[in-house]
């Protein structure tokens, strides 16, 4: 489980990832709810971050079609990010795969995706 890092500590956690080039996973646990804007905060920081590998949400993350929207448009860019799970608190699951649909034309690292515990 995981305290309420919420928006703010995912943006915080964001701005550390434009120049850490050491962290390879983040997990954020059941209840962080970071929504879309923590979640928005978290890929701008993995268009340019090239150490992390793995990033999940827990359940009650919060993450709206926003946040998944600019996840998706963030593996445009990023070359090490091999796995990402979304947490089943997505209520994007539909428009979420949609708007992976480009990206990983583009992408070709992301070897795992996951929506929903479903």
């Amino acid at each position: 489980d995981c305290n309420e890092v919420g928006a703010q500590g995912a943006t915080a956690l964001a701005e550390a990832l434009e120049t850490n080039t050491t962290l390879t996973d983040i997990r954020l646990g059941a209840g962080c709810k970071i929504g879309d804007n923590g979640a928005a905060a978290l890929a701008e920081a993995l268009r340019s971050n090239t150490s992390v590998t793995n990033l999940s949400f827990g359940s009650d993350s919060n993450v709206g079609f926003r946040g998944v929207a600019a996840l998706a448009r963030s593996l445009e860019e990023n070359a090490n990010l091999l796995s990402l799970d979304l947490g089943d608190s997505n209520e994007a699951e539909t428009d979420g795969a949609s708007a992976f649909a480009f990206a990983l034309k583009v992408n070709k690292t992301l070897t795992s995706l996951r929506f929903g515990d479903r």
